[in-house]
């Protein structure tokens, strides 16, 4: 299968639209429509939105290689597929209180 395939494979199974990927993933909706359409062979953002559709790089380009992807830890993949379901306010507050507790793990806070 071909990225665009294997994008819209995923965007469909995880119930988004384009314009909703792309807002997750903090791309434009115009990207995913050339990825999808075959326009833009791109791999750059490929990770935002593999991320975005809590996926790994390689299930939408095979012969891409990430190494140490951190969508391989299950607890990390959960916490995605709830932070998408949250508006932009609320993932902002989420990931504010993971640094606060790194910061306090470190004796930085």
């Amino acid at each position: 299968m071909k990225v665009a395939e294997n994008l819209r494979r995923l965007r469909l199974a995880s119930g988004m639209s384009q314009a909703r990927l792309a807002e997750v993933a903090n791309v434009s909706q115009q990207l995913v429509s050339q990825i999808e359409g075959g326009k833009n062979f791109s791999t750059k953002y490929l990770p935002q939105i593999a991320r975005a559709l809590n996926a790994k790089v390689g299930d939408l380009d095979p012969s891409y290689q990430q190494e140490n992807d951190p969508l391989d830890d299950p607890v990390t993949r959960e916490l995605a597929k709830l932070a998408q379901k949250l508006g932009e306010a609320e993932r902002r507050l989420l990931l504010a209180a993971a640094q606060g507790l790194l910061a306090q793990d470190r004796g930085e806070g």
